[in-house]
């Protein structure tokens, strides 16, 4: 904190009094005065809002305060008094400064305002940051009207060891300095000597003059020839600089004059005669807010006063739990304060307003936190530190977490979460978690934050179900690190930048399911991506994508179906790039978008088929040289109603043959594409593909359904893989059979097909936990197919799993020089295996020492992982992101683990972007109000702001997710309630059809 003010800001106070100092006729009379007087102040540390710098702690204060003294005896001793908000403590610390200073009035009441005692009974001493010109200053009572808004010292902190302190209280007790109040003026160096009239009312003060050249000089005769002629002849006349007095600059500076401390005395009696009348007693640490701690009576005008401020305990707005610790049951009921962290080893309700101060934290220490309907933990006025857990239970029914840094962390600290009818608002971040916690979501409303849930290494599936994530600048849902998500039944993902984002570096895997398999699930609107995904195993189903920048972005390896889903509106409905040699496939998709689908570079197993196109610019444009590969130089496509009318249907500009199946039944004209221009392709009768419908409405059935359908049925499973060999070894013998179409497309498709039943088999391996039997398994088709190096790498990353680090490096020379890896390839992939080690979810957290982080560390970590990541390396791996190769993939979801950043290949797409049509929450200007909540009978909505323009409608669904009423909105609609059972509702709103907020309703009857 600033203090703007000369080397002394007494000289600018002192500007007042020398307008009154000609009006004198003679020194103060004394001789009445004498004794000796305790003088108590109350110290009061100013912080910035930051809280910067190395602040004195009570003991270098105490040095202050006995070193002040030992130059003020006999007759003055400063007596701290105890700040009763904090026990034993000498100091007052306010939270924080609320606005800048400069040196107006105004000013000064801010600064002094943020905490004081009476001035009248007690000496304020404020010590902050800086005094810009100047150590401090303080208030001289002498000369003009009293003003207890100001009274008091101010100093800087960094002068603790100096006699500015004492300096100052020379002022506080009506002494100027030597050379008296004018700046620059010699009148206390004229002959005779006039201090009464000119000078600084003492007559035994010495002759000085205050000239800034010599204003820390010390008093020897070598430093006479520093000084002007002038100042030589009416200061100097060949004698030493008498220049150690207090009330001086000089660094050698140490007595008071008997005069000077007379005048002290003089100024305690004639003006500051309640100082001796303080009462410490009613300063305890039982009662922080009795009233005499700010005075009686109150100062005028009003300062800032811990009374009017929500985040003091003496406000009457909330209760003040003071407690550090909780180990039994402790229930809130009613609005309470927490100023400290608080620890929970018993258990936590919370069932109304929790406020907490700035920067402190809940931890969860193998406790419970429940929070209820009406519960509601937020910060008091700036942004809390947020909830840390280890192997604590938390339980949110209907309940807000909101203004928090993150609002939930734990780091593989077993934590349970399990969240319903809950809200997460305006948090920096809402939830993160790594390791071995275990958490579900279920109609659960994320709004506003950078990232709605990260997953990072999770071992167990984390379930969402009906819920919403609103206007994330980053992710709603993150997962990395081989954490798997079931995101189903109807989630809704509007205005996200990603709306889910699933990554795995090399060593990690998962499989994530986004969508239900039997009705319309999830809804994403208006998000610049829809599902983004690097190096996973999804499926993506059943779900509505509207007017974004990219429904579905695949970059990478990637194992995935995408199935009946619906695109409208999107730029690019699904952009696939490089996903590898596995069995990809698109069908049963409806396409109302202006691009389908943008298969490029290597994209070797992938399909579609079975979809319907209604798109603006084309349908299908499979573009790149993708090189031929040991399971067939195919791409295949079959049974595609297509658009036709001038659009596009199927541009093929690949290196390879695309082999596209012709209905053999009787089929409407748009299953057979339109050969307008870019053909490098082959047809053949669809036989294995006989379906005369498309699109999601047909409900077509996978190809690859009848592996699906065995589950981890081992025995069925390997009959169906020694079948599908035995078929393609049959095949190969036959006579001339490289030379026949027919023949090559037969194994194409069953080489395929043999490829999805072997990673369905290790998915299922690894499900146990058989990782040892699940390398054998790579290993075996490793060998099987020596020129495939993905299933190389799938071995050598499951020797990483296995913590055979040194071995799994190895195995990754061994492949690079097979396979011809790109070397900054091969480094990212070592680098992960050092993430691995690392990161080992036994040591996970844990620092050199063998301690747990505390609460406050697991919440302002700003990564899960300890790795280093210098410039060198994190330039290595945004090379290898940039790159389109599909190994590439590890290093680009290692670069986002690590930072955060998800680096793209640079690429020219065909045709611009659609820019998301996104209105941030920041810009919504409508508010919904519902009452009475809870309700019995009758509930009104109301629309403040309502666009005239727009229409609003609502939707009041139970806990399954059942529409039981809808209707029309307008400025204040009143609903009937009385046939709805008691129970917890939802309120979703919408606007134009678009989702704009969801509400939560209580019925009780």
């Amino acid at each position: 904190m600033n203090i703007f003010a000369q080397e002394c800001a007494n000289d600018l106070l002192g500007q007042i009094f020398d307008q009154n100092s000609g009006n004198r006729s003679g020194c103060v009379d004394i001789t009445d005065y004498s004794g000796s007087y305790e003088i108590p102040v109350a110290i009061h540390v100013i912080r910035d809002i930051h809280g910067n710098g190395n602040w004195p702690p009570d003991s270098e204060i105490q040095f202050m305060i006995n070193n002040a003294n030992e130059y003020l005896a006999p007759q003055f001793k400063l007596v701290p008094i105890s700040n009763p908000n904090d026990c034993g403590s000498i100091s007052f610390r306010p939270n924080e400064i609320r606005q800048d200073i400069s040196t107006d009035m105004n000013s000064q009441l801010a600064v002094k305002g943020l905490s004081r005692v009476n001035p009248a009974l007690v000496c304020n001493i404020w010590l902050v940051r800086n005094v810009i010109g100047g150590n401090g200053f303080a208030y001289n009572p002498r000369g003009t009207p009293f003003n207890d808004a100001i009274d008091g010292i101010v100093v800087e902190k960094d002068r603790i060891h100096t006699t500015t302190l004492v300096h100052e209280v020379g002022h506080y007790l009506g002494l100027h300095h030597v050379w008296g109040p004018r700046e620059g003026d010699p009148t206390n160096c004229y002959e005779p000597h006039d201090a009464c009239s000119f000078g600084d009312d003492v007559e035994d003060t010495p002759r000085s003059i205050r000239r800034y050249p010599f204003t820390n000089m010390d008093c020897t005769y070598s430093n006479l020839e520093n000084l002007e002629e002038e100042d030589k002849f009416f200061c100097v006349h060949g004698e030493p600089i008498p220049c150690d007095n207090l009330m001086g600059y000089s660094t050698n500076r140490n007595i008071l004059t008997q005069g000077q401390r007379d005048l002290m005395i003089s100024t305690i009696n004639l003006y500051r005669s309640s100082l001796g009348a303080y009462n410490n007693s009613c300063l305890t640490c039982d009662d922080p807010c009795k009233p005499c701690y700010y005075g009686t009576p109150p100062i005028d005008p009003n300062p800032f006063n811990p009374f009017d401020d929500f985040c003091s305990p003496c406000h009457a707005g909330h209760v003040h739990l003071n407690e550090t610790v909780i180990n039994g049951v402790v229930n809130i009921t009613q609005p309470t304060l927490i100023t400290k962290d608080l620890t929970i080893n018993g258990t936590l309700n919370v069932n109304s307003d929790l406020y907490v101060a700035p920067g402190k934290t809940i931890f969860v220490n193998s406790g419970t936190l429940v929070i209820g309907f009406q519960g509601h933990i937020t910060a008091c006025r700036d942004n809390w530190n947020g909830i840390g857990s280890f192997r604590g239970n938390i339980q949110m029914y209907g309940g807000t977490i909101s203004k928090a840094n993150i609002g939930i962390a734990s780091a593989n600290h077993d934590t349970k979460i399990r969240s319903y009818l809950s809200f997460f608002n305006e948090n920096k971040e809402d939830v993160i978690l790594t390791g071995n916690d275990d958490a579900s979501f279920e109609s659960t409303t994320f709004l506003g934050s950078q990232n709605g849930v990260k997953l990072y290494g999770l071992s167990k599936v984390t379930h969402f179900n009906n819920c919403t994530f609103g206007y994330q600048t980053g992710s709603g849902i993150e997962t990395n690190y081989g954490s798997s998500i079931d995101v189903s039944n109807n989630n809704q993902f509007t205005g996200c930048s990603h709306a889910i984002s699933l990554g795995n570096f090399f060593g990690t895997a998962s499989n994530s399911i986004v969508g239900n398999s039997e009705t319309a699930s999830n809804q994403f609107t208006n998000c610049y991506n829809g599902v983004y995904s690097v190096n996973t195993s999804s499926q993506i189903r059943n779900n509505y994508f509207d007017n974004n920048k990219y429904g579905l972005v695949l970059r990478g390896l990637n194992k995935f179906a995408s199935r009946n889903n619906s695109y409208t509106g999107s730029s690019y409905a699904e952009l696939i790039d490089g996903t590898g040699d596995d069995s990809n496939q698109s069908f049963g998709n409806q396409y109302s978008s202006d691009v389908g689908i943008y298969p490029h570079n290597y994209n070797m197993g992938y399909n579609f088929y079975n979809n319907c196109f209604r798109t603006l610019w084309w349908d299908v444009n499979a573009l790149g040289v993708i090189n031929p590969a040991q399971f067939g130089p195919n791409d295949h496509a079959a049974g595609n109603c297509f658009t036709h009318g001038g659009v596009k249907d199927f541009i093929c500009t690949t290196g390879n043959t695309v082999t596209y199946g012709i209905p053999n039944v009787v089929a409407s004209e748009c299953f057979y594409p339109d050969n307008s221009g870019g053909w490098n392709y082959n047809t053949s009768p669809a036989d294995f593909s006989p379906s005369t419908g498309c699109g999601a409405g047909a409900m077509s059935e996978n190809q690859y359904g009848y592996i699906i359908r065995m589950e981890c049925d081992f025995k069925r499973l390997k009959k169906s893989i020694d079948s599908l060999q035995l078929l393609i070894k049959k095949i190969k013998d036959l006579p001339n059979s490289n030379g026949s179409f027919f023949n090559s497309l037969r194994i194409n498709i069953l080489e395929r097909h043999l490829r999805f039943a072997i990673n369905h088999w290790a998915w299922c391996i690894r499900k146990e936990g058989r990782f040892r039997d699940l390398k054998e398994w790579y290993k075996t088709w490793s060998k099987e197919y020596p020129q495939d190096k993905y299933f190389a790498l799938d071995m050598t990353s499951t020797t990483a799993s296995l913590r055979e680090y040194s071995l799994a490096k190895t195995e990754i020379d061994s492949i690079a020089r097979v396979h011809h890896l790109h070397p900054d390839i091969v480094t990212s992939i070592k680098m992960s295996v050092d993430v691995l080690q690392i990161d080992d979810p036994s040591i996970r957290n844990i620092d050199n020492a063998g301690r747990i982080f505390s609460a406050s560390e697991l919440i302002y970590r700003s990564k899960v992982s300890s790795y280093i990541l210098d410039a060198s390396r994190y330039q290595l791996l945004y090379r290898v992101a940039k790159m389109t190769v599909p190994e590439a993939a590890y290093g680009r979801a290692l670069l986002s683990y690590l930072t955060g950043e998800m680096i793209d290949p640079d690429q020219v797409m065909p045709i611009s972007g659609r820019s998301k049509n996104v209105v941030h929450q920041n810009m919504i200007k409508e508010i919904y109000s519902i009452y009475p909540n809870p309700s019995s009978d009758m509930v009104t909505i109301k629309v403040q702001f309502e666009d005239p323009t727009a229409t609003y409608n609502y939707s009041i669904m139970n806990t399954t997710g059942q529409i039981i009423i809808t209707g029309t909105l307008h400025d204040e609609s009143q609903l009937l309630t009385s046939e709805i059972p008691s129970g917890i509702y939802s309120i979703k709103i919408l606007k134009n059809n678009q989702y704009e907020a969801i509400k939560k309703l209580v019925i009780q009857k």
